[in-house]
């Protein structure tokens, strides 16, 4: 799975979509396109692709020209942004002595941005290393050619919320974030009345000890998506807190497994509400663009974040691990003044 990178690609360039725009076209990595001035890259250069909310050092931004031209309170923050009609994704530097595929970040002193964590999202952790599972799903853009036309796959809308995991390791509760999550770390039994992790699990505890009663199990982790008022800038018209589960692993980290979709969706029966599904079929990457641009959220008459893509039974790739991808709208990317916590 995914972790913060910026990594060389050999690019191809294709002409600006706009036929009227003659000073500009596009450097193209996997299906993500960077809007760049005519004439400066040619077909296999090799360039650090710098994606997304990256934070870049002042001495870069200088070298790239790009002073009081970025995203964020210190004007150093890469956002999608659209250029004479055309989505750019992130921005690309030249590095030709560099191989492909070697992650640049530390050289050019690139960072990640993290938006600072509201109150109700943080709260007493405690360490459980081994006992919960690292997650995160790779973009389609970056890895276009995983999916093959044709193969039988569930698309499933991507909600603007909280990742949120609801465990039992051995009985006992694991409940945690994201970020937390990939640290080994937990909310705390005690002192964590408001945090919204911890009100999901007091709310589903006994669903989620009946789900592993029926899976024959004592370890196992519901991870789904907490989102509504107080989580996101996009509450999907909601008055509380809704749950809506993506995922279920069965087992010990490191040692259980998925379930496939059909079999996660026959487990929660009665139990917990699953995102919605939006195609179980034959896949296209043309419908797969359709279906993330949607007009409008299955919940609620505003904005699809994206969708997100699995087989419908499990598969592991030898350059991402497990199979599962991840499409955000255009929509969504550049939106204004969104929030973006992990």
């Amino acid at each position: 799975m995914s972790d913060f990178s910026v990594n060389i690609f050999a690019i191809r360039v294709e002409p600006h979509p706009d036929p009227e725009t003659t000073a500009l076209e596009c450097a193209r990595i996997g299906d993500y396109k960077v809007v760049v001035q005519k004439g400066i890259y040619q077909d296999g250069d090799k360039v650090a692709y710098i994606p997304q909310d990256s934070i870049l050092p002042e001495g870069l931004i200088k070298e790239l020209g790009l002073e009081g031209r970025l995203a964020g309170a210190r004007q150093n923050r890469v956002k999608a942004i659209r250029l004479r009609g055309q989505l750019s994704q992130g921005l690309v530097y030249p590095m030709p002595d560099k191989e492909i595929g070697a992650d640049v970040a530390d050289e050019l002193g690139i960072t990640k941005y993290e938006p600072p964590i509201p109150a109700s999202m943080s709260g007493e952790v405690i360490a459980a290393s081994g006992k919960t599972v690292k997650y995160d799903i790779e973009s389609l853009k970056r890895y276009p050619d995983t999916l093959s036309p044709g193969q039988a796959v569930v698309m499933t809308e991507k909600i603007h919320g909280s990742w949120t995991c609801l465990g039992l390791y051995e009985g006992e509760p694991i409940v945690t974030s994201k970020g937390m999550s990939s640290k080994g770390l937990v909310f705390a039994q005690e002192g964590n009345d408001e945090n919204l992790y911890w009100q999901q699990y007091v709310a589903n505890k006994d669903n989620l000890e009946q789900l592993a009663a029926k899976l024959q199990t004592d370890s196992l982790y519901v991870l789904g998506e907490t989102f509504g008022p107080g989580v996101q800038d996009m509450h999907y018209g909601q008055k509380k807190r809704q749950f809506r589960v993506f995922d279920i692993y069965v087992g010990k980290p490191g040692q259980g497994s998925y379930l496939n979709h059909t079999d996660l969706t026959a487990a929660i029966e009665d139990l917990f509400e699953a995102v919605p599904a939006v195609h179980v079929g034959a896949y296209s990457k043309e419908l797969a663009y359709e279906q993330a641009n949607a007009e409008k959220s299955e919940l609620a008459d505003h904005i699809r974040e994206g969708i997100v893509i699995k087989p419908l039974e499990e598969k592991y790739d030898r350059d991402i691990g497990r199979v599962i991808l991840k499409l955000k709208s255009d929509a969504y990317e550049t939106r204004k003044k969104g929030t973006e916590y992990n």
